[in-house]
């Protein structure tokens, strides 16, 4: 018996594949304006120790302690990451409060080593006041760089997440996990 070849398909180059192409799952990356990211990074901390400053000083006194950690480590991550997740300001503030958490750990392991009695002035400094700051100056971050941005690119960015909104809010459950099986996946479980 002789099978008829199938002609290719360009727009499905697999030909058991019936569904057809893919559509990939990858976000677009965000191409980082230098410009707005630096000034956002410099002026996130200092934005909110300038609102804050009648709280008794502490968000004052937190650029003074926190602002050359956040410097030291916020730029490496924010130049890894926010091509990934884009200056959405929630996963921002949660990276810079992860980053707190890590920062915290470290500094507190130095001066431990050092001076056994300043583990609890760290963890009071870094890890309570400190955390609350890193989330502020994270979100500060990504508000300032998505205003510092030309008004097009900005513009699109709020577009995509009020398009990103809008199909969250009509299609609460994404598509089946089904769907995105090849027939000869779904024969091999159904068996």
């Amino acid at each position: 018996m002789t099978t008829a070849a199938i002609p290719p398909n360009p727009l499905n180059p697999n030909p058991i594949d019936l569904i057809g192409p893919r559509l990939s799952t990858l976000p677009k990356r965000h191409h980082i304006n230098p410009l707005a990211f630096f000034l956002a990074l410099v002026l996130a901390p200092i934005i909110p120790g300038i609102l804050g400053f009648w709280l008794i000083l502490i968000p004052t006194a937190a650029v003074l302690y926190g602002g050359p950690v956040w410097l030291a480590l916020a730029l490496p991550t924010l130049l890894w990451k926010l091509p990934h997740i884009g200056p959405d300001p929630a996963k921002i503030a949660a990276l810079a409060f992860v980053g707190n958490l890590i920062a915290t750990a470290a500094i507190w392991a130095i001066t431990t080593q050092t001076d056994p009695n300043s583990g609890k002035v760290v963890l009071t400094l870094y890890g309570g006041f400190g955390s609350v700051m890193a989330v502020i100056w994270g979100a500060t971050f990504a508000w300032l760089y998505i205003g510092f941005l030309p008004k097009s690119q900005a513009n699109a960015i709020r577009a995509a997440r009020r398009i990103k909104q809008e199909y969250q809010r009509m299609n609460p459950r994404h598509i089946p996990q089904e769907f995105h099986k090849t027939p000869r996946d779904r024969a091999t479980t159904a068996t």
